[in-house]
């Protein structure tokens, strides 16, 4: 005989009750149910016992994991920020010297434009090393081509030639 017990998580603990000795002949007292209750519900408190710890112990593993996954989203943001920073003082980006440290509008303009004027010089740049590694390709797949077309020719006589010659 199984007894169900839900604890307040939602976890539905399953025990198997004490059966009677076959001894006891199905005749029972009211002090053997007596005992045989009590030790079920010893039985019982012993499970909740057990889920409460295997809760706590699984509280415990997410609550250490959830903490080295902050640490480690920690670490990332503090490294962007070192690689914001040093990237930042580049040349391309020199921080005016205000008493608030602040940019003026005139000077974030300044630079905005020459970012975005060396970003389209070495897309351009890309694009022209694309354009000629494309043509070399294509100039080399047509020799290939020719190449392919005349072994083809060759073999084609030669095959000819012996098959006139076995005929």
């Amino acid at each position: 005989m199984a007894r169900q017990h839900t604890t307040s998580q939602g976890l539905v603990l399953t025990t198997k009750a004490n059966r009677r000795s076959p001894t006891s002949g199905g005749d029972s007292t009211s002090k053997e149910e007596g005992t045989h209750d009590d030790s079920q519900g010893s039985d019982d408190q012993d499970t909740i016992k057990l889920a409460k710890a295997m809760m706590e112990s699984s509280k415990k593993r997410r609550e250490a994991k959830r903490k080295a996954i902050e640490l480690e989203h920690g670490k990332r943001i503090n490294k962007t920020r070192a690689n914001i920073t040093k990237f930042m003082d580049n040349d391309l980006f020199i921080a005016a010297s205000s008493i608030e440290g602040l940019l003026d509008a005139a000077r974030l303009t300044k630079l905005s434009v020459n970012v975005r004027k060396a970003h389209l010089e070495r897309l351009a740049s890309l694009m022209k090393k694309r354009a000629m590694l494309e043509t070399t390709i294509i100039a080399n797949i047509r020799v290939m081509e020719t190449a392919y077309f005349d072994c083809l020719d060759e073999i084609t006589v030669i095959c000819k030639g012996r098959l006139e010659d076995l005929r």
